[in-house]
């Protein structure tokens, strides 16, 4: 008997309920300059200059049946760092599904695959993921969870980054996000990973972090007249 898989199966039942079915792209570049010099010695990042530029097209389809929907989406995510050789061009592979339903005031989706790290709608600081970090990484290999109404979001999440195989070592990120909005100009959550990152075949130990930042969030803009203005 032949094996179908679980993304196989949900697309052939989509079919079968005649959902619209839409050819969907998207096209998106970014170009980044960002130059950092110390005049001393820092032992938390050394002067360095981001100079480049990112492009990312995708195709795919996406489908709707009733309260439910469907998107399966590839792509590449291509960066040119200025100053380097053609053959130093980096490029990775995107590749998603994501199922998704709506209720009556929150939705609800799951995404997998190899997705853009824009779909973590957490607000993750630099004490998280650095935007050196970000810059070069541009994705997540995995899953994540996500749930949202007006008020709050709540999400969950894998970046598998190591697969054990000669000396590469086992890695990922176990990760979460959330937050509350009891009033427009308040806002309660918490960002939190643990890192896991393990032994490689030729060299043994493990290594577990923990990191987690609960914070608090006011937002001034609406009483100034202006667009932005918080504290957090």
């Amino acid at each position: 008997m032949k094996k179908i898989s679980l993304i196989s199966a949900l697309l052939l039942c989509v079919l079968s309920l005649s959902a619209q079915v839409r050819f969907e792209y998207d096209v998106r570049f970014d170009l980044r300059f960002d130059n950092r010099e110390y005049d001393t010695h820092s032992s938390f990042q050394p002067s360095l200059t981001m100079f480049g530029a990112r492009l990312e097209p995708t195709v795919g389809f996406s489908a709707t049946a009733g309260k439910t929907s469907h998107q399966l989406m590839a792509g590449v995510d291509v960066l040119k760092e200025f100053g380097t050789s053609d053959k130093e061009i980096l490029w990775n592979l995107q590749l998603w599904y994501r199922f998704g339903m709506s209720f009556k005031h929150s939705d609800f989706s799951i995404t997998a695959g190899v997705m853009p790290r824009r779909f973590s709608k957490g607000e993750w600081s630099q004490a998280f993921f650095s935007d050196y970090y970000t810059f070069h990484d541009n994705s997540i290999e995995g899953i994540i969870f996500s749930w949202d109404n007006p008020a709050y979001h709540f999400e969950l999440g894998c970046d598998w980054n190591g697969l054990l195989k000669g000396a590469r070592r086992e890695e990922f990120f176990v990760f979460t996000s959330g937050s509350y909005t009891p009033l427009k100009w308040l806002k309660l959550g918490w960002e939190a990973y643990m890192h896991h990152y393990s032994c490689s075949e030729q060299a043994w130990g493990v290594v577990d972090d923990i990191l987690a930042e609960p914070y608090m969030s006011f937002d001034f803009a609406p009483f100034a007249g202006v667009q932005n203005l918080s504290l957090r």
